[in-house]
């Protein structure tokens, strides 16, 4: 049984007071979770915003896109030099053997 009794809170993004009831505290003494410093209307629309932004340009990043510490994405983009590599190799060597089947195909 909680021992936990509703306690009212000032949201911290909006300013109004609301009620942090007793089975919310215990759900988020359950989870691990710290005590909510934003009302459910606010809680809401920030899960609900696109929460990241592209630092140089400012794009907005949509939820699931990757999003790489420095370190990763230098791994990600060597990976990604590579396989264009690869590839544009492959395309060399169909190429070479067009121009070989061509000048054959001349004579």
């Amino acid at each position: 049984m909680s021992t936990n009794t509703d306690i009212t809170i000032t949201c911290r993004q909006c300013g109004k007071d609301f009620i942090f009831t007793a089975a919310e505290q215990e759900f988020y003494k359950q989870k691990g979770y710290a005590q909510s410093l934003h009302c459910r209307e606010c809680r809401s629309n920030r899960r609900n915003q696109t929460p990241f932004v592209c630092s140089k340009c400012g794009t907005e990043l949509k939820k699931g896109t990757s999003v790489y510490c420095l370190t990763c994405q230098t791994a990600v983009q060597v990976e990604f030099e590579l396989e264009v590599r690869k590839i544009k190799a492959q395309l060399e060597e169909a190429n070479a053997k067009l121009n070989a089947l061509e000048a054959e195909k001349a004579q």
